[in-house]
Order: C-alpha cells, then sequence, then structure tokens
C-alpha cells in the first residue's frame, strides 16, 4: 500500500497541457499550446535546447531593440547634438523676415482681410500702384505698421512671393524698410522714347 502511495504523484486535476514534460527529449510547454522548448539534448557541456522558431525570432528582435538602445546610451551628448545640427540645419524652415513680436499686434474687432489685388513680380505691374492699392484697401489699419507688415505677403504671387520668403529673419524691421526693399527688387524703369521712335510710330 504505501508503494502504491508514492508512485502515483501527479495530481489528479491538473490538465495534461499543464503537466511537466521536461525528460530529455521531450516538449516543456506553457499555457495549453505555446511550445517554447521543443527538444532537449543532453551533451558533455549540459543540456542543449532548441527553441521554438516563434520564441526564437522573439528573442532575436528583443535582442537587436537592446543593442540599439545600448548603443544610444554610449552615444555622447555632443555626438547627439552634432547630428541634431546637421539635420535641423539641412531642415528648410521658414523664418518671417519682420520681427516676430509683430505677431502679438491683434486687428481691430470685425477687421476682415480685404481681397487684396496680386502682385507676381512678372514685370508688367507698377510697383507704385500696388503699394498704393494695398495701402488703400488696408483702411483703418493702413497706420500700423505691423499689421502691414503681416498682411504685404498675402498681395504676393509668383515670383515675387518665392522672393519674400527668402528674405532673412528680422531682415524688415518696418514699413518703410519693406517698401525699400520691394522697391529695389521689382522696380523697373519705364523705357524712354525718342523722337525718332516717335517718328517710326507716325
Amino acid at each position: 500500500m504505501a508503494g502504491s502511495l508514492l508512485t502515483n504523484t501527479q495530481p489528479q486535476n491538473v490538465p495534461a497541457t499543464q503537466q511537466e514534460q521536461n525528460g530529455p527529449g521531450r516538449n516543456t510547454t506553457v499555457g495549453h499550446d505555446q511550445v517554447v522548448v521543443e527538444d532537449i539534448t543532453e551533451v558533455a557541456g549540459g543540456p542543449v535546447l532548441r527553441l521554438n522558431p516563434a520564441t526564437t525570432l522573439e528573442l532575436q528582435q528583443l535582442m537587436r531593440v537592446m543593442e540599439t538602445m545600448a548603443q544610444t546610451m554610449a552615444t555622447p551628448n555632443a555626438q547627439i547634438n552634432e547630428r541634431f545640427d546637421r539635420w535641423r540645419i539641412g531642415r528648410p524652415v521658414y523664418r518671417r523676415p519682420y520681427p516676430e513680436h509683430f505677431d502679438q499686434e491683434e486687428f481691430p474687432r470685425g477687421f476682415k482681410v480685404p481681397d487684396f489685388a496680386l502682385f507676381s513680380g512678372d514685370g508688367l505691374q507698377s510697383i507704385v500702384e500696388h503699394i498704393g492699392r494695398f495701402t488703400a484697401q488696408c483702411a483703418e489699419i493702413g497706420h500700423r505698421e505691423a499689421l502691414k507688415l503681416r498682411l504685404f505677403p498675402s498681395t504676393l504671387t509668383g515670383a515675387a512671393f518665392s522672393w519674400y520668403v527668402k528674405l532673412p529673419q528680422n531682415s524688415v524691421l518696418n514699413w518703410q524698410v519693406m517698401e525699400q526693399v520691394f522697391h529695389e527688387q521689382f522696380y523697373r524703369p519705364e523705357p524712354e522714347v525718342s523722337m525718332a521712335d516717335l517718328a517710326k510710330i507716325s
């Protein structure tokens, strides 16, 4: 009777998939259907485990993540900053040519942005007429240069707008400077008409 008690050592209520099967050449199970270790081979140096392919792949991916983290932690801060600076310098960023605090000035309550006439810089439009029309359309805010500078790029298109976005940051400190650089870039003198030219026309 004592012998029968010693041989019956497995719990009666444990499912078969939960029982340990760790002998050489047997599967080791975790849960009901996930096989982690497919085989155990005894060699001189000790047991060698053959893992489930899915488990092996997960371990490889985990090792790569850990290696990447270790390399990142080992990289000096100076090198990280240098890489970030190279990325930041190489990435084009638009900077407004007027001072940043101009964007903090609020428009009058109820103000609506006019439907501005556009200037393309193709040489067929007068810059004097464009500035005069823009100032007239600004109406009640025409005397507030910060607001005028904020609205002015809305009147440009084509080559003129491309020129504007390339202006250096803080290169336009007031409306007078804006008019000056605009005039220098797009002013085209009227062709002179001589008497000989008039004679040809007639």
